[in-house]
């Protein structure tokens, strides 16, 4: 459902306070009006006798009511008139004149005159306490002899709530209808606010004294006066405006005849046409010159208007073959990115969750075969949500962590068979269930219900047969409601039919021993009837009925549902009641005043597949049941003991009678009844008996044997960024071979072109043998959203119950919130947390300040923190209370440096609970080898972020004189869609390349580093470890970094690098300039010290040591 507009009367007394929802669902727009409290209900069933009242008063075949399509307690549901309002054409007309505007005015008030019953205005026999107690207690006399309604007014009659539409005019609001005759003017006065004071004294009076009520805060008489349609007003200022424009007009088109002479004058000039190819080609070589990709598709920038002029020249058949070329390799790179592909058996136990996709528009439909579903599974202890079909993307969503999913009552739309696309690439054992002969429309053309139907109803009936048929044959099993009923959806689908009874509900069975019976004299049969469609049905019991309706006058014969009686019950119409449709409550509070139910049906295929719910619904309240023989009635009812069977005029004359005549017998079968159905159909038993087996059968077996490990980053592969995430995609993949566990990532991203519309929606995929499960982040994200995410936590609980991890291993997790570790502690899940930076006790996550200066601090000062970045006290401190017990409830604690270790312990966190784990590395292969060259080759890899020292190295580059270098910056940014480092804005004397960066793995760092003689790492703050300084010093190349705290831990200055003071800018010129005078000597250089450090191998065997320990 698609909410397209919401408005709130909370301003008026409680009694009256509605919410108006305008809605679009499955392509169509319907008008919501529902409670905002539960005084306002009288209110609301008011305006459902208003349509009836109302439909009655009118007199002029053109005016229709917006009908009521839907009713719940606390809503009425109506059609959307999509026309033209009276509002709208009297603004059109003001624009043609004021004939054209009198014109509306006078159809207006004929509208009133003529299209309703009216009279004449009684002051005498017409003003009653109600009339005084809404409009006030007036001198009503001066409107005597006036034109008034007869009777029923609808004082909501103004301009915007009248719509034209098909040569029809639509009423589409009358919330405000009294039993009153209403003069006519006054209803124009609503329209038009001419002043008369009789008029404003009764509408002030009914805004408040029936509107209003005691809001008294609420200035009602000039809101009102100014939201009024004050159209004389109007009139008056619409002409001056139209005159105000039109003069407008005259002058810009005196101005454009002027410019476009001076630019005809100018274009033929002789030193226009001379110069023309030379601007041409001074546009294109800037525009070459300087070209960015990224601004292509901006209006207004040089590369557009560049590109658009290359079309313009292209024939457009060749521009229409280029187009098409690109997006279809735009679609192929789509479909190969993991996320479209199918799942494999890696993934196949994740899910273990039942997710039911239905139709729910149907209530009775919803209960017996979605509603009693959650109480089985529940039952079962299994996991379960439902979604309605047409909502995609919550289905879609729901659907990542399923392990099987019913599709109950859906025809095969595109969306629905988008969702079995999806089904069917995660790997989700899909079913369909029905309760219906729906499918089949060969039966349905068959059923004589159906052939009495209005032929428009019986065609969409028959598509919508083709459409279940689809989907019916698109799912991998199926699930019938009734063993006939299974025997036919076996014909369409190539899978296993399950069957599943429908029985007795919570909802049924709390009316146990709650029966009140009938006390006042009067037998009553009561029939229940969904639809139109049972008519056929009821004859088989209809002439029975009739001859002992009048032979027992003390017998009553109740009908609920729509039902059209045969001409014969006319001559016992005094002993017939007739229900429209009631809510399931109300209707089950009815039934225990009954004494006998029938449930009678024609003879026939269909009716053999239908269950027995009116069976068992008479049975809770131990109504004594006569039905025909079909084949669910006759399976469940002993003719004689629990119920009675009747197929002919004299079965039923003979079994309604014995019961009518005999209160003990009425008695002894109610009760079997009710006993036979206590014992064989509550929720427990047909849980048990037919869903159990379904759910040992076909829901992924989870493998008990391996342990289950949780991981989760802010990013993962293919979305490879920054150190933290390369660690964990290395380590994930080798603990996942191990014959000992199962690991699964959570991750996320911010774009939305991987099909995630929504935030926080998800996505499964696989990469390098790892199940990867992926959020869309929200985007903007508040500052406080990073670290506490109210809205993070209930997805990340979802995906805790659906994979049951034995523990949680968080890495990163900045962006996806430390919110997330709360399910854990909730659900007695143990995490760990390697620490791979000071997220967790700074608001700068690499602790550089604002200025661009690393902090110093070792242990955190908050006040300092307070006074030099944050500004902020409450934020801060509120930061740090949030986190800090979240950090001390973790298992354990890993650091991938010591002296990412020394700086928690020293800032309070328990010394035992904290652990060495040094990052492991990619190890070059056996064939590595470096490439020699004449000048040094630079290499930076830090991006353009400032805390990684990205001015600071353009600031040394840009004041040294020397050339016999090339730099190499590698742009990060570009492997997110974008592009941060351009050639432009650097100003230096050697050579400059912007590369992407390298292909992460062996053979990629291989290939980056053989050409690398020296690896710069100027980071402006202490880091827990540095990744790519281990990567380039196991590959022999030299590195010249600041003393960034853990990145130092595997350097010996002077032997294998330099190590630098931080932010001594000039000592780091010196240590570059040296290299570039001494480029030979990295020709034959090797590391001396590369055996000391720790690959993936390594590090995930510690790993798992450490998780053994836990789990």
């Amino acid at each position: 459902m698609k909410i397209l507009y919401v408005k709130n009367n909370s301003e008026r007394a409680k009694e009256f306070q509605l919410k108006t929802i305008i809605f679009e669902e499955n392509g169509k727009k319907f008008v919501k009006k529902q409670i905002l409290c539960d005084e306002a209900i009288p209110h609301l069933k008011k305006m459902k006798d208003s349509y009836i009242k109302l439909t009655l008063s009118i007199v002029n075949p053109k005016i229709k009511l917006a009908k009521i399509i839907d009713e719940t307690k606390d809503s009425l549901t109506f059609e959307f008139i999509d026309g033209i309002s009276l509002e709208k054409r009297f603004d059109d007309a003001k624009k043609q004149g004021k004939d054209k505007s009198n014109q509306i005015i006078d159809e207006y008030i004929k509208l009133l005159k003529t299209g309703f019953k009216t009279t004449t205005f009684d002051s005498k026999t017409m003003i009653t306490n109600k009339y005084k107690k809404i409009f006030g207690n007036l001198d009503y006399s001066k409107l005597d002899g006036e034109l008034c309604f007869d009777g029923i007014s609808n004082i909501d009659l103004i301009f915007s709530n009248i719509i034209y539409k098909d040569d029809e005019i639509y009423l589409i609001d009358y919330e405000w209808v009294f039993d009153l005759s209403i003069s006519v003017s006054y209803i124009s006065f609503r329209s038009f606010h001419k002043p008369q004071i009789l008029h404003e004294q009764m509408e002030n009076n009914f805004i408040n004294n029936i509107v209003v009520g005691n809001n008294g805060f609420y200035k009602i008489q000039n809101n009102y006066s100014n939201s009024c349609l004050n159209i004389m007003q109007q009139i008056q200022d619409k002409d001056k405006q139209i005159q105000d424009k039109d003069k407008q007009i005259q002058d810009k088109d005196k101005q454009i005849q002027d410019k476009d002479q001076d630019l005809n004058n100018l274009l033929n000039s002789r030193s226009i046409k001379i110069t023309r190819p030379l601007r041409q080609f001074s546009f294109a070589a800037k525009t070459l010159l300087n070209f960015k990709k990224d601004k292509l598709y901006i209006p207004g920038t040089a590369e557009h208007i560049f590109a658009q002029a290359i079309k313009r020249r292209i024939p457009e058949n060749l521009f229409l073959k280029i187009k098409g070329i690109i997006r279809k390799k735009i679609s192929q790179n789509l479909r190969d990115m993991p996320w479209n592909k199918p799942l494999t058996s890696i993934s196949k136990d994740l899910g273990q969750r039942v997710l039911i996709i239905a139709e729910l528009s149907l209530p009775q439909c919803k209960k017996y075969r979605v509603d009693q579903k959650i109480e089985m599974l529940h039952s079962l202890n299994y996991d379960t949500i439902v979604v309605s079909w047409t909502d995609f993307n919550q289905a879609r969503n729901q659907l990542q962590l399923a392990g099987i999913v019913i599709f109950y009552r859906v025809p095969a739309h595109d969306i629905v068979k988008r969702l079995l696309e999806e089904t069917n690439r995660l790997g989700v054992i899909s079913f369909f269930d029905v309760d219906d002969l729906i499918f089949d429309k060969e039966l349905l053309k068959d059923n004589i219900n159906i052939q009495q139907l209005d032929k428009k109803i019986q065609e969409e009936l028959f598509n919508g047969a083709d459409l279940y048929q689809d989907a019916l044959s698109l799912t991998q099993h199926s699930i019938a409601s009734t063993p006939v009923l299974a025997e036919y959806m076996k014909k369409y689908n190539k899978g296993k039919c399950y069957v599943m009874p429908n029985c007795l509900d919570n909802q049924l069975l709390q009316y146990v021993e709650k029966t009140t019976g009938n006390k006042n004299g009067f037998i009553k049969i009561v029939y229940g009837s969904g639809t139109s469609t049972h008519d056929i049905d009821f004859l088989e019991a209809s002439d029975a009925l009739v001859l002992l309706l009048k032979k027992y006058k003390n017998l009553q014969f109740v009908v609920h549902g729509t039902l059209n009686l045969p001409k014969s019950f006319d001559a016992v119409q005094e002993q017939i009641l007739q229900i429209p449709f009631m809510e399931a409550n109300d209707y089950y509070q009815a039934l225990q005043s009954y004494d006998i139910n029938i449930a009678p049906l024609e003879k026939g295929l269909f009716n053999d597949a239908k269950s027995n719910i009116k069976f068992l619904e008479a049975s809770v309240f131990k109504l004594p049941t006569v039905a025909s023989p079909v084949t669910e009635y006759s399976s469940v009812i002993d003719h004689g003991k629990n119920g009675l069977l009747a197929s002919s005029k004299q079965e039923w004359t003979s079994a309604l009678e014995s019961l009518i005549l005999s209160e003990t017998l009425r008695l002894s079968i109610g009760e079997k009844a009710y006993l036979d159905a206590l014992k064989h159909f509550n929720i427990k038993s047909i849980a048990d008996k037919y869903f159990l087996p379904l759910l040992k059968e076909q829901l992924p077996k989870q493998q008990m044997l391996r342990k289950k490990i949780l991981m989760a980053n802010v990013l993962f592969n293919p979305i490879s960024f920054g150190g933290a995430t390369i660690v964990i995609e290395e380590l994930s993949k080798l603990i996942n071979k191990n014959e000992n566990y199962d690991v699964t990532v959570f991750t996320g991203f911010f774009d939305s072109s991987l099909t995630l519309p929504n935030a926080y929606d998800i996505t499964r995929y696989e990469i390098n043998g790892v199940s990867v499960i992926l959020v869309r982040f929200a985007e903007p994200m508040l500052p406080e959203m990073e670290y506490k995410n109210e809205l993070m936590e209930p997805v990340f609980d979802d995906i805790l119950k659906s994979i049951h991890p034995d523990l949680v291993h968080f890495h990163s997790i900045q962006q996806l919130s430390a919110s997330i570790a709360l399910p854990c502690k909730k659900r007695n899940i143990p995490y760990i947390i390697t620490l791979h930076d000071m997220w967790w006790l700074c608001e700068k996550q690499f602790m550089v300040m604002p200025n661009n200066k690393y902090c110093n601090q070792t242990k955190i000062d908050i006040n300092y923190c307070i006074n030099h970045c944050s500004h902020n006290a409450e934020v801060t401190n509120k930061r740090n209370d949030y986190l800090k017990p979240i950090l001390n409830n973790a298992a354990l604690l890993l650091t991938p440096s010591k002296f990412q270790a020394d700086m928690y312990s020293y800032n309070g966190i328990a010394v035992n609970n904290i652990r060495v784990n040094k990052n492991g590395i990619q190890f070059p292969s056996k064939r590595f080898k470096k490439t020699k060259s004449n000048k040094v080759r630079f290499a930076y890899l830090g991006g353009n972020a400032v805390h990684k020292g990205y001015n600071f190295i353009k600031d040394i580059f840009e004041s040294i004189e020397e050339s016999n270098y090339e730099l190499i910056l590698v742009d990060l940014h570009r492997k997110l869609g974008r592009n941060s480092i351009f050639e432009s804005d650097w100003n230096i004397k050697g050579q400059l390349s912007i590369v992407d960066g390298y292909e992460y793995g062996q053979k990629g760092l291989d290939s980056f580093f053989k050409d690398i003689d020296v690896l710069l790492f100027p980071s402006q703050g202490k880091e827990s470890f540095g990744l790519t300084v281990r990567e380039a010093l196991v590959r022999d190349v030299w590195v010249i970094t600041t003393d960034a705290g853990g990145v130092t831990e595997d350097i010996v200055d002077g032997e294998n690098g330099n190590i630098v003071s931080m932010n001594d800018k000039e000592e780091f010129r010196e240590k570059i300039k040296f290299s570039i005078s001494h480029s030979l000597f990295y020709n034959d250089y090797k590391n001396p010290y590369k055996g000391q450090i720790t690959s993936f191998s390594k590090q995930a065997a510690e790993l798992i040591m450490y998780y053994k320990g836990i789990i």
